[in-house]
């Protein structure tokens, strides 16, 4: 199965053997979780880029495709409604900023998006 291979890639075929076995499912949790961990920020890095990507599209879609706007207009709505979107989902779950205050926030966005 495709969560086989998955397990395979992840952990090699001498580990998913070994974890097969009765009372190891504990343990393949625990390793899944460790493996969570060491990556969490690749791995929502990846996944809210591609929700800002189908942000974008969406976005896209309604102004160019429901609104009948320009698409050079729609486009540049969809991108600036996606990087703001990408800066806020990064910066809350992705980076955890603690950055507080107007000016500090407005720093940080103008560096996340230049």
């Amino acid at each position: 199965s495709i969560l086989r291979l998955f397990y395979e890639i992840l952990l090699g075929s001498e580990q998913l053997q070994i974890m097969q076995t009765p009372g190891r499912k504990r343990m393949m949790t625990d390793k899944l979780k460790d493996l969570y961990k060491k990556y969490e920020e690749l791995i929502l890095y990846v996944f809210f880029g591609g929700l800002t990507t189908v942000v974008n599209i969406v976005i896209f879609w309604l102004f160019a495709d429901v609104m009948h706007i320009h698409y050079l207009a729609a486009n540049f709505v969809a991108w600036a409604g996606a990087v703001l979107f990408a800066y806020f989902t990064n910066r809350r779950w992705v980076f955890k900023s603690k950055v507080s205050g107007f000016w500090r926030i407005l720093r940080e966005m103008f560096m996340f998006v230049a």
